[in-house]
């Protein structure tokens, strides 16, 4: 058996645990979909009944923005609006700005200060710890037992709130840390991009987060459209910033000293999906680093833990995730290799069909994410994007996985650019002054790419490259493995630099047009 035999079958026995932990988890969700359909409607919980006479723990919510001047003011309204008593609330405005965002936030904090709201603007000049430093900071002043947490990208509904303290009543066991609702997407439908990235997220908050809180296994904070007990949060340690996932750190750590996770599929809280595909790489590779950073130090910490041993295995996998990566990368290259030469596949044993087999799970887990939620059809059109992306960022992955493994500090915490104008509708108006209204709804925050994308160029042409090859041979069919890598690499190169070629030629003609203005100005 050859190297190139034996990579692929390593390659694909590591996706094959990954995807079979999937199906797993699926399984267990058609299950419980199929009990909960067929057992009769549940009653109100007594804590339910007693809704209107139960004293009603005090909320903080903390809203960490930097450098969101497109969304500032939407996320403060939306905030603002939540029903629930204002004597009971309290708002943070996390604001870590460098450019005018700062001013939005603290008009918009201003306005709804005047209306009576407990609701304050704490400025850092250093973005120290990035947002896990402004969380943190933000806890010195916080009155609330339970910490709210929005991004500046979401636009939690009016009546969050009273749906998960009063109505679901999850923190009336005294054991839940944290409560994480599932997300929406506000702009899914804008594009095939943010139809793809809806996909793949809606396979984790529709599928994994269900069954992992059903079940009492280890799960994580998303970040963003939760709530926390503050003693949770103290009797953890604190929000840490030695890693990029302060979330999936902190919800480990807190399940780990024996405080409990939950999830509420039925109360969804919409937020914004990147709409460009290079502001999606950095997100992932920013979720990447900090996952595998987490893998660093919290799997010592699971291990001396008196969890029971297929809980440790599960969380094991669940954090390590991201390490898949690398086998879709290492299969991207070798693949195309072994079409140039048959008898590195005649090498191939006869389990290995079967084993490439429980790879597809994944994409049987999506489709039901998307049936379970009535987009069955749509999704025929969106999962080859989707698997697009899957593969196309790979490589960018990868790099995150060992940036991650081998970085000796956390890296810096990119931000993923907002697009929406501040001018969209608003749960409740703000009227800001005139200069503030003319903020044009432009993306004045560029990112700049690097030379991953002339990798992942040159990955799709060596892949193409030998499609050619294989089917000039006569054997066309042969290479359609390959003729997904390059299908996936060279659309999220060009999904890169096809945008940055349009706004290079934007400012051409925007030269052009001051320079013909020159002689009229002397």
């Amino acid at each position: 058996m050859d190297a190139l035999t034996v990579l692929n079958i390593v390659a694909v026995s590591v996706l094959a645990v990954y995807a079979l932990h999937q199906g797993t988890l699926l399984l267990i969700y058609l299950v419980l979909k199929w009990r909960a359909r067929s057992a009769p409607a549940a009653r109100l919980s007594h804590a339910d009944v007693r809704s209107g006479v139960r004293i009603l723990p005090r909320v903080t919510i903390q809203l960490p923005l930097y450098n969101e001047r497109y969304v500032a003011e939407r996320i403060i309204a939306s905030a603002s609006a939540l029903d629930y008593p204002r004597e009971l609330l309290q708002i943070q405005v996390l604001d870590d700005s460098t450019d005018d965002t700062s001013r939005i936030a603290a008009h918009a904090v201003q306005t709804f200060a005047d209306r009576g709201l407990d609701i304050v603007l704490i400025h850092r000049d250093s973005r120290e710890g990035y947002k896990a430093g402004a969380l943190a900071n933000g806890l010195h002043t916080a009155s609330g037992e339970l910490i709210a947490i929005f991004d500046a990208d979401f636009i939690p509904p009016r009546d969050f709130l009273q749906r998960v303290i009063r109505q679901a009543a999850v923190f009336d066991d005294p054991r839940v840390g944290f409560v994480q609702t599932r997300w929406g997407h506000i702009n899914r439908d804008a594009s095939i991009l943010t139809a793809a990235q809806a996909v793949l997220l809606d396979m984790s908050f529709v599928i994994d987060q269900s069954v992992r809180s059903h079940l009492g296994l280890k799960m994580n904070f998303n970040g963003s459209g939760g709530i926390w007990r503050r003693v949770a949060i103290d009797s953890a340690g604190g929000w840490q910033s030695d890693t990029l996932t302060e979330d999936l750190d902190l919800s480990y750590r807190a399940q780990i000293k024996g405080w409990r996770g939950r999830y509420l599929a039925d109360v969804v809280c919409p937020g914004e999906l990147p709409d460009t595909v290079l502001a999606f790489k950095l997100q992932q590779a920013r979720w990447t680093r900090g996952s595998v950073q987490c893998v660093r130090k919290l799997f010592p910490i699971i291990a001396r833990s008196d969890m029971p041993l297929w809980h440790k295995l599960t969380a094991y996998v669940h954090i390590s995730g991201y390490f898949s990566n690398l086998a879709v990368l290492l299969l991207a290259l070798i693949t195309p290799l072994m079409l140039l030469d048959a008898s590195s596949l005649g090498h191939l044993p006869g389990w290995f069909g079967a084993l490439s087999t429980i790879g597809m799970l994944p994409v049987l887990a999506m489709l039901v994410a998307q049936w379970s939620q009535g987009r069955a059809l749509p999704f025929l059109r969106v999962i080859p994007a989707a698997i697009i992306l899957g593969v196309g960022m790979s490589l960018s992955d990868s790099l995150a996985v060992i940036a991650g493994l081998l970085g000796a500090t956390s890296g810096e915490f990119i931000r993923t650019p907002k697009l929406v104008s501040p001018a969209d509708v608003h749960p409740v108006s703000v009227k800001s002054d005139t200069d503030i209204r003319k903020t044009p709804a432009l993306p004045v925050y560029l990112l700049q790419t690097d030379w991953t994308v002339r990798a992942e160029m040159l990955l799709g042409i060596y892949a193409l490259a030998i499609c050619l090859l294989v089917a000039i041979r006569g054997a066309g069919l042969s290479a359609l493995p390959a003729l997904l890598y390059a299908g996936s690499f060279l659309g999220v190169a060009l999904g890169q630099i096809m945008p940055a070629l349009r706004l290079q030629r934007g400012d051409r003609a925007r030269r052009a047009r001051i320079k013909s203005r020159l002689p009229s100005l002397k």
